[in-house]
């Protein structure tokens, strides 16, 4: 009932009632299983989608491109000195908030402003920056 409460849920009737909880069960116990796992470096919870079937999920995950992908990409030097074997990103500070892209299909624009901030912060060693998502999917429409 809180999550109902928290997100604005309603349904039509019992039976649509039923079945979200179980769509909802299913998503609190892969939560709590992967929230138990203390060699996890991230914790899961639940947001509007927890009570969403397979196929509701699909319709969100945006653009889907037929197009060939072309690239110019060059290959990097070898580093000279030795890189740690892991560093926790989120420990030092240069890993943004969470941010919800609601019901738009835009996870692409949501992945690569997280990824931008991210890599600026690193680079010059401050705190992340907050970069417009929406400004990619606006300017994008061509696509």
């Amino acid at each position: 009932m809180n999550y109902l409460s928290k997100f604005g849920k309603s349904y039509t009737n019992i039976d649509e009632f039923n079945q979200r909880l179980a769509l909802f069960s299913v998503t609190d116990r892969i939560i709590a299983d992967w929230n138990a796992d203390e060699t996890r470096t991230s914790k899961m919870a639940h947001q509007f989608l927890s009570d969403y079937t397979e196929a509701e999920k699909a319709k969100l995950r945006g653009l889907t491109i037929d197009a060939p992908i072309y690239t110019n990409a060059t290959k990097m030097a070898k580093p000279t000195n030795a890189a740690p074997t892991s560093v926790n990103w989120v420990t030092k500070g240069n890993v943004g908030p969470v941010k919800d892209q609601g019901q738009c299909g835009s996870c692409w624009a949501f992945s690569a402003t997280g990824t931008v901030e991210s890599s600026i912060s690193i680079a010059r060693g401050t705190s992340p920056v907050s970069l417009s998502e929406q400004q990619l999917v606006s300017c994008s429409s061509a696509y």
